[in-house]
């Protein structure tokens, strides 16, 4: 099964995929444990209101990419910083991230799964 991090909502950019590492199992009530790379974990939002933004709002102005200064949707100050449980999900069963369809459409059989923590390795 593919599983993946994503922004949250519906349409939820997707940003990496990740690992089982264990779960619960019949004798034991573990928490589900997913493994990623650790810059999947960290979203451009603006510094006071701490909304979520577009990457490329977040890339220095003479970066390849960057949209700091051509978009209207950057607003304010943007910095990256390491996510909250509630901005991300996870979603398995996805095999297409090009473009998310309902899934009534899709087929697919998606399964939804919130955050509840996230941990970056220490190193």
């Amino acid at each position: 099964m593919v599983v993946f991090i994503e922004n949250q909502g519906l349409s939820g950019r997707h940003r990496c995929g990740v690992t089982l590492l264990s779960g619960p199992t019949e004798d034991t009530q573990h928490s589900t444990i997913l493994v990623g790379a650790a810059h999947c974990n960290y979203i451009c939002k603006e510094r006071q209101s701490r909304n979520i933004y577009e990457t490329c709002c977040c890339r220095p102005d003479d970066s390849p990419g960057s949209c700091r200064t051509a978009s209207s949707y950057c607003r304010g100050d943007p910095i990256f910083t390491l996510a909250e449980s509630n901005d991300l999900q996870i979603v398995c069963g996805e095999f297409s991230v090009e473009s998310p369809e309902p899934e009534i459409i899709s087929g697919e059989g998606e399964v939804v799964l919130d955050i509840l923590k996230i941990i970056n390795h220490p190193g």
